[in-house]
């Protein structure tokens, strides 16, 4: 599942780091022709090179309450003789604007915004800028008037201290003016504080903390000098932001709060200024411990995963890759916190996570990368270094140690999955090459059971993504060997086996195509240790003569009645027929919704349909007749929803592009597994 790039494109020509301005500054918002530029739609924007065009992206639909723009960084190019130029890039409380001018002749200009929030929240926006070029000369026409006096009329309400007697604006309306025999001098240059957002609402659990950041502005045309900053009810801060502030300028508070106790609690963040003291309620809310199934090694039993005392397990997982790219790491830590992601996985139902990695991942000379120190948490992975002069980060298996370590601390079941040879994106089709020799595939799982062998959570290993160049008895004979060598070290854990592309010119799904287990299964040295683990896709990743398509729905006739023989032919006979667990490595797609929620992508209504009886087949009904054929006592099929996160070019999803904000169609249409 290849990954997309979801940072600012700082390889363009130009970046620019904008400045404050206020919600009055923005320009109005103007309509704007929609351009398909292949994975996502932009708007194109056209201008002659003597107009000063002005473009205002509104964010009030983003943003929460309280929540405020809090930076923006532009990117653009290239640069052409003449050269486009943007005079200027503000941000207010609930939008961002550029000014633009000059450009060439019929150029095209690739422009980004990367949008920074008060709460720590990133949005890009992306748009096209194509030039008209440099107007013919025109000779000017000069014409001579008398002098015109023009007056401004201001509205006293909307300035703080305003009044008006006789016609006379108060000096109050304007910071460091004066009003003398009637007339208003011109004002002082006076520092302005502004802090955003007016209130802080922080939830964490007994014994742990959480954390959020306010950010102080000054608005003024003076430096602001900063007396002191304090936070009351047993709430502490840290902050950015020095003894003064020059115009223009912001720093941050990080407010946390640690619940030593249930129940509520308010407080106040205060800025104490030369100007006066500005201010942020602060509500905290400590909450129980949640209660957490023990955690520890499952054996099989049949077609079930159980406990050491017996009882049944369904594994319900979610695909977090990343690690198997050159990032060596899951992705989204340059976007979000490791332990706010985490927490949105535990809190959607989750029990375990499938993390991919590389046979590159944990070599010594492996580095991560994609790591953002805005958000506390992420401090972990960071040895020393600033973020001018570069960091040092730990090593990728210290920052997997994190990562294994929190998710215990949720509930969280993990599987590795040795997803390609070499860092990169999509399936390598066999475990080993003429690089990657089965020696090293062995040592790599070497390495991942020796470091892991003890994690109570930590259960099992997929020993290879996909293989779909293989033939089943020759995988089947390779998933031994690996499976047999990681027993050597972790004998408690499963081994997970996945299907090839196809079995006797039947093709299917990479990785689905288990039909040789009828006759040639998989067969370890350690009993109860073996579940098979096919990819079911459906219209998102493919075109398949079984599934139905916006462009063909007549193709088949009885969908989605027709699934469940395709399902019980290719897979389902191991669960129905009770010889092995079966875990659904990887399924999922876009359900009709992009990166932001918004229904552009095809195929979503049919795409429901399969995953409905897709969680209907799991749990029970092999017929589609509504009848459960499971045995009381009991759980049906296992399964890792594809994906966590939003850069799968195939699929995206359960985040939206943000990192942050959940995909509610999606969620929704996966409820019943989670249930």
């Amino acid at each position: 599942m290849p990954p997309e790039d979801q940072d600012l494109d700082t390889s363009s020509l130009v970046v620019i780091l904008g400045q404050p301005i206020e919600d009055d500054e923005l320009p109005f918002a103007k309509d704007r022709k929609i351009h398909d530029m292949g994975p996502h739609l932009a708007p194109m924007l056209f201008q002659r090179a003597e107009d000063h065009l002005d473009y205002c992206i509104p964010l009030g639909r983003f943003l929460e309450p309280g929540e405020v723009v809090a930076g923006v960084k532009l990117s653009y190019g290239p640069v052409t003789d003449p050269p486009l130029t943007i005079t200027k890039v503000g941000y207010a409380p609930t939008g961002v604007a550029i000014w633009i001018t000059d450009g060439g002749e019929d150029e095209r200009y690739d422009l980004q915004a990367l949008v920074t929030t008060s709460q720590g929240r990133l949005k890009l926006f992306r748009f096209i800028m194509r030039t008209r070029g440099i107007a013919d000369y025109i000779a000017p026409i000069y014409v001579t008037v008398e002098p015109i006096e023009v007056g401004v009329g201001i509205n006293p309400n909307a300035l703080p201290g305003a009044s008006v007697s006789d016609g006379v604006l108060s000096a109050g309306a304007v910071p460091g003016a004066s009003v003398s025999d009637g007339e208003l001098s011109a004002a002082e240059d006076v520092g302005v504080a502004r802090l955003a957002p007016a209130a802080l609402s922080l939830t964490a659990t007994v014994g742990e903390s959480t954390a959020k950041v306010a950010t102080l502005v000054n608005t003024g045309t003076a430096a602001l000098a900063i007396d002191a900053i304090a936070v009351s009810a047993g709430f502490t801060q840290t902050n950015t932001c020095g003894a003064s502030l020059e115009p223009g300028a912001s720093c941050s508070i990080t407010v946390t709060h640690a619940p030593k106790a249930e129940g509520s609690t308010a407080g106040t963040l205060t800025v104490e200024t030369d100007v006066g003291d500005v201010t942020s309620t602060l509500a905290g809310t400590g909450t129980a411990a949640p209660v957490l199934p023990a955690l520890g090694a499952l054996s099989t039993s049949g077609n079930q995963f159980v406990k050491a005392n017996g009882d049944v397990v369904r594994l319900r997982s979610i695909n977090w890759f990343g690690a198997e790219s050159t990032n060596n790491f899951p992705h989204g830590i340059w976007a979000n916190g490791y332990k706010i992601l985490i927490d949105k996985i535990a809190a959607w139902g989750f029990n375990c996570i499938r993390v991919p990695f590389s046979g590159d991942t944990f070599k010594s000379s492996s580095k991560i990368n994609g790591v953002s120190d805005e958000f506390a948490e992420n401090l972990a992975f960071i040895v020393s270094g600033t973020a001018a002069t570069g960091y040092t980060y730990v090593t990728p298996f210290e920052a997997m140690d994190l990562i294994v370590a929190y998710a215990e601390t949720k509930g969280l079941y993990i599987v590795f999955d040795h997803h390609r040879r070499a860092a990169g994106d999509g399936a390598d089709g066999a475990p080993t090459d003429g690089s990657y020799s089965q020696a090293n595939w062995l040592a790599t799982w070497a390495l991942v059971a020796n470091r892991y062998k003890s994690a109570p959570n930590v259960i099992g290993a997929d020993v290879h993504n996909e293989p779909h160049d293989l033939d089943w008895a020759t995988w089947a004979g390779l998933a031994e060997t690996c499976g047999n060598h990681i027993h050597t070290i972790a004998p408690h854990w499963i081994i997970f086996v996945e299907g090839v592309g196809s079995v006797a010119d039947d093709f299917y799904w990479w990785g689905g195509q288990l039909a040789g287990v009828a006759t040639r299964p998989v067969v370890l040295t350690v009993p109860n240790k073996l579940a098979y683990s096919p990819h079911e896709y459906g219209q998102s990743v493919g075109t398949q003569t079984w599934l139905r398509y916006d462009s063909n729905p007549s193709l088949p006739a009885n969908y989605p009645a027709n699934l469940y023989q395709v399902w019980h032919d290719h897979w389902g006979f191991i669960f129905e027929q009770n010889i092995a667990p079966i875990w659904i490595g990887e399924f999922g797609g876009h359900y009709g919704v992009d990166g932001t929620g918004a229904a552009t992508k095809p195929h979503g209504t049919y795409e429901k349909q399969w995953t409905t009886e897709l969680g209907k087949y799991l749990a029970g009904d092999f017929t589609g007749s509504g009848v459960n054929a499971l045995p009381a006592g009991k759980m049906g099929a296992s399964f890792a929803y594809w994906s966590f996160n939003p850069n799968s070019g195939d699929t995206g999803g359960l985040l939206q592009d943000d990192w942050n904000t959940p995909q509610a169609v999606k969620l929704a249409t996966i409820a019943p597994f989670l249930a």
